[in-house]
């Protein structure tokens, strides 16, 4: 058995071995004397893997940020090397004609997960993902939910004071101190106007924040599909990329 002597405290180890993946680990030795460490390597499994969309469009694939080709309606497959390892990739299209705030060209971007389990050396995957500006989509969202928030808490104030008044002078007919029963009538009325629009603001709110999270997980990498090696060009280049909620034509 190897020992290493080392001082008390947090240690990083590279285990290497001819064949198999390295592993780097950190672990906090302390409150004992003596430490047993044991690491499962992985097999090497090295090799390239064939990647391409489910419809053909004109961009780049990056995988574990990367290069791994750049693909249109002639060359529609880009090639990834495996070793064994889960692959998060990224898919991004340049848009020349548009600009970001700073003045740079736009790109849009998916991203997609490659498990390493799944694949095996000269494998075809494909994945059913569209590219958009998720800054832009999520930033909107977002705002359309703060926004929908908003107007529920300052209505709700005015909810609280209409009910407030009718219990007020319910109570006070009912104790006789006032025989006007058109003002009871006329706060239970304003009261219930005031609470539905609360509650049309509560359920704005919710819709909103729903498809905020929806919008979100579109961050979430697509899954990988076994595809077919013979990658046919049966689809063309879409003639429109979505900019900003604006179609834009390519020319």
């Amino acid at each position: 058995k190897d020992e290493i002597l080392l001082d008390s405290g947090i240690h990083t180890f590279t285990i290497e071995a001819n064949g198999y993946n390295k592993e780097t680990f950190s672990y906090n030795f302390e409150n004992k004397s003596d430490f047993r460490v044991s690491v499962k390597l992985q097999e090497k499994s090295e090799g390239k893997i064939g990647v391409y969309l489910k419809k053909s469009l004109e961009g780049t694939f990056y995988a574990n940020s990367l290069y791994a080709g750049s693909v249109d309606d002639t060359n529609r497959t880009a090639y990834v090397k495996i070793n064994g390892k889960n692959i998060i990739g990224q898919f991004t299209i340049e848009v020349d004609d548009a600009d970001d705030e700073n003045g740079e060209k736009k790109s849009l971007s998916s991203y997609f997960f490659i498990p390493a389990n799944k694949v095996e050396d000269g494998d075809y995957i494909y994945f059913n993902t569209k590219p958009i500006d998720l800054e832009y989509y999520i930033d909107k969202s977002r705002k359309r939910m703060y926004t929908g928030y908003t107007l529920l808490v300052l209505s709700l104030p005015f909810s609280f004071y209409t009910y407030g008044k009718y219990i007020e002078a319910r109570n006070a007919y009912k104790l006789n101190y006032t025989s006007d029963i058109d003002e009871v009538n006329k706060w239970q009325k304003y009261s219930l106007y005031s609470f539905g629009v609360s509650a049309a603001f509560g359920a704005n709110w919710i819709v909103q924040l729903v498809r905020y999270i929806h919008t979100a997980s579109k961050v979430l990498p697509a899954n990988a599909k076994k595809g077919n090696k013979a990658v046919e060009n049966r689809e063309d280049v879409s003639d429109n990329i979505e900019i900003d909620g604006i179609i834009k034509e390519k020319e």
